[in-house]
């Protein structure tokens, strides 16, 4: 079956945005590239928050605070500069720059932050101190899970002060275990913030997201006009699916209240700038659900006029091999500026357009019986299982339901053997 995909669905199902990085967001705001871009476009052409852009146009994004040196003259970038009506930007507070020592908070800092995420985001995180600091080892401010924990909730006392919770802000959820994420969602609960953003053990099963989504709906936090739920570090095909599924479910059982669900990663960033790597049309099959990448020789893609091999994006249908890797006057080879910028544009609509394409399947109209044989078995029961705990008559049926052998067992192989 051929594989359609759109980045025009961006935001039709859990939405995925990709995490901008600074390289990015500030390259495509110079007033004039090093040399000629391909289809007679302009650097602006790869800001995908510009209308009009010759490649494509992505509704929503993540930028970080963490990564501004100076929140209160922050220079000026795609995200600042966006139209705000008609684009969504999610801030994060810099929680990961904290866990690995680049980031210092004083009380002028953390206020810092809190304006700059209420001027440029329309969403954000609270600023929290994840417990993967702990692993990071980075800083010696942060020892144990009571430090992170402690040092979070002066946070957001702070953020409550200077009156975050009349704004979108979401209350972070941390723990590198399920007993250390109930210590930490039982300490922060009370703050009535706009939604949640869940790290830590919370998305590496689905028995503990859906442990912890019974746990908000038990508090009663679906019991209000609207609210968000995020999944930070995440983007595989498997799990943008079935946090869609958890999406339609939720909204099925609380009509009342919109929910939206998105999460993000910096994948098609690092890729291209970190491992100086091309994203590929995604293999869709009844064994494995991926999105390729491969890895760019320099050598024999230096001024090569050979076309750009890996077809799954706008910018690759004019893109050739020499117009990523470039080779100068010394012999050296590799990417310049505008050559990470491209490929990277390339592999920021290769990942929302391949998370589209599985949805587009999804939603063909195909018998269950066909499904089966274009896409994971696991998968598909896994969604159907999300349903079943969820839409159980009462709490404590999907409580109970969710503790089941078989439950866990179908859990369990929708996350891991897909």
């Amino acid at each position: 079956m051929e594989i359609t995909a759109s980045v025009r669905n961006q935001t039709k199902h859990a939405i995925y945005l990709p995490a901008i990085q600074p390289a990015y967001a500030l390259g495509v705001m110079k007033p004039k590239a090093s040399r000629k871009l391909p289809a007679g476009a302009s650097l602006q052409d790869l800001n995908f928050f510009r209308p009009g852009s010759k490649f494509f146009n992505l509704d929503a994004g993540l930028y970080s605070a963490g990564q501004i040196k100076d929140h209160r003259n922050p220079p000026r970038c795609m995200v600042s500069t966006r139209a705000r009506a008609s684009t969504l930007v999610m801030g994060d507070s810099g929680g990961y720059q904290i866990a690995t020592g680049q980031l210092g908070i004083t009380p002028n800092k953390r206020e810092d932050i809190f304006h700059w995420l209420v001027n440029t985001c329309d969403l954000a995180m609270t600023l929290d101190v994840p417990t993967r600091a702990l692993q990071a080892r980075k800083t010696t401010r942060y020892l144990t899970f009571d430090d992170c924990l402690y040092g979070t909730l002066g946070h957001l006392e702070a953020f409550k002060a200077l009156g975050g919770e009349q704004w979108r802000f979401l209350n972070v959820l941390q723990g590198l275990d399920l007993q250390q994420s109930d210590v930490w969602y039982d300490a922060v609960k009370r703050y009535n913030f706009y939604g949640w953003a869940i790290s830590g053990s919370q998305k590496k099963t689905l028995k503990h997201l859906l442990w912890r989504v019974l746990h908000l709906i038990k508090d009663g936090k679906f019991d209000k006009d609207e609210t968000w739920l995020h999944f930070l570090g995440v983007s595989d095909l498997k799990t943008a699916v079935l946090l869609t599924t958890l999406r339609d479910v939720l909204q099925q059982k609380f009509p009342s209240c919109t929910i939206q669900v998105s999460y993000d990663t910096s994948t098609p960033f690092f890729m291209a700038g970190t491992k100086l790597s091309a994203l590929d049309r995604p293999t869709l099959s009844a064994s494995t659900l991926r999105i390729p990448s491969y890895q760019i020789d320099k050598a024999s893609w230096a001024n090569s006029r050979e076309k750009f091999p890996y077809k799954f994006s706008t910018i690759s249908q004019f893109l050739r091999k020499g117009d990523i890797i470039r080779r100068d006057w010394t012999g050296a080879t590799g990417p310049d500026n505008l050559g990470y910028l491209m490929l990277m544009n390339h592999n920021v609509e290769v990942q929302v357009a391949s998370i589209d394409a599985l949805h587009s399947l999804l939603e063909s109209g195909l018998p269950r019986q066909h499904l089966q044989q274009l896409l994971p078995r696991y998968l598909l029961e896994a969604m159907d299982e999300i349903e079943a705990v969820l839409m159980a008559p009462t709490l404590r049926a999907a409580w109970d339901r969710l503790q089941k052998k078989k439950t866990l067992r179908i859990l369990d192989n929708g996350y891991r053997s897909v």
